[in-house]
């Protein structure tokens, strides 16, 4: 088995996994070349693996812990594996095996990244990836886990158009988008929860005059407080 990796790499490697070194030396590493590392990384896993652990692809892909990436002395390498801004890398070692190995890949990304925020619903992490909600692939996201969030909780009297979105146009989706913790993505969006639903939809599901109506409406309350506010001081001007 031939593997693309310098000989100096590899003795570098087998001289720290057999307890001869402490460390493997980051030069091998370049910085300047994030895709480069990436790869380097992962053909030093696959190294390992092969072999020390004489795993197959699949075998990898399903058994790999970090207890293994330990035992492997493997684990300061995986600063330099490009996890997608969605997964969790602790917990999303299969994706090593699905770079490394195109086949063994069983899943599609965005069913692995609403499984990090179930994770994040249920207080297995602590927050959510860094870059979760970042750009625009993070505003998909973010409009993917709202629509996961409702499916599972179906928050509202019933599945009427209008009464979904007069549902999210009212304070009565607070409660639910808090509980989903959901409720700071929607501020850092800058967007309202009526928007924040709206957008989440796919094309033939929104109902773009329901949307306008809520939407007018809405505005035509802020209107109303604001005038109430002013109203005040309008009357101690004429006093």
């Amino acid at each position: 088995m031939s593997y693309n990796l310098p000989n100096d790499l590899i003795l570098a490697y087998d001289e720290l996994y057999l307890g001869h070194t402490e460390r493997l030396p980051y030069s091998f590493f370049d910085s300047r070349s994030p895709e480069n590392s990436h790869r380097l990384a992962l053909e030093l896993f696959r190294y390992a693996v092969e072999t020390r652990l004489r795993w197959s692809p699949y075998e990898m892909r399903d058994y790999l812990t970090m207890d293994h990436v330990t035992i492997l002395k493997l684990k300061p390498i995986l600063r330099f594996v490009r996890f997608p801004a969605g997964m969790v890398p602790e917990k999303s070692l299969f994706f090593l095996a699905w770079e490394i190995y195109p086949k063994t890949k069983n899943r599609e990304v965005a069913d692995v990244e609403l499984e990090t925020y179930q994770m994040f619903l249920d207080d297995r992490i602590y927050k959510m990836p860094k870059d979760f909600f970042t750009g625009y692939e993070g505003l998909n996201r973010a409009y993917n886990c709202l629509i996961y969030a409702i499916n599972m909780r179906r928050p509202f009297p019933s599945d009427e158009p209008y009464l979904i979105y007069e549902f999210f146009a009212t304070k009565e989706c607070l409660p639910f988008l808090a509980e989903m913790k959901l409720m700071k993505i929607c501020k850092i969006l800058r967007l309202t929860p009526l928007e924040y639903f709206h957008y989440s939809l796919k094309k033939g599901q929104k109902n773009e005059i329901l949307f306008h109506f809520f939407q007018f409406r809405l505005k035509m309350a802020a209107k109303t407080v604001e005038d109430l506010k002013d109203k005040p001081k309008e009357e101690n001007n004429e006093l």
